[in-house]
């Protein structure tokens, strides 16, 4: 079960921070479940379906292959840059 904590922090190397950022202080710390080692066992249905889209994507990489197409590549770039930004 997830839980906080109360702890103390001390500015490592003060003598390189403001006046305001050189005070040590608390804050409660969030501490959540471990995560399991294992992944969790797919459905029937949600085992086909993964396996369906699979399937599906590897067709659309060989139609973009033989088509020497970039503009999925370029959308994939694009995309992924404004997300990070």
């Amino acid at each position: 079960m997830p839980y906080t904590v109360e702890l103390r922090w001390t500015p490592p190397n003060p003598a390189e921070l403001s006046e305001k950022d050189r005070a040590s202080g608390t804050y409660r710390a969030y501490l959540p479940d471990e995560l399991a080692i294992t992944l969790p066992e797919l459905g029937a249905k949600a085992q086909h379906a993964a396996e369906e889209a699979a399937v599906v994507l590897a067709r659309l990489d060989e139609r973009i292959s033989a088509s020497g197409s970039t503009y999925l590549n370029h959308l994939l770039i694009r995309s992924e840059s404004i997300s990070s930004s």
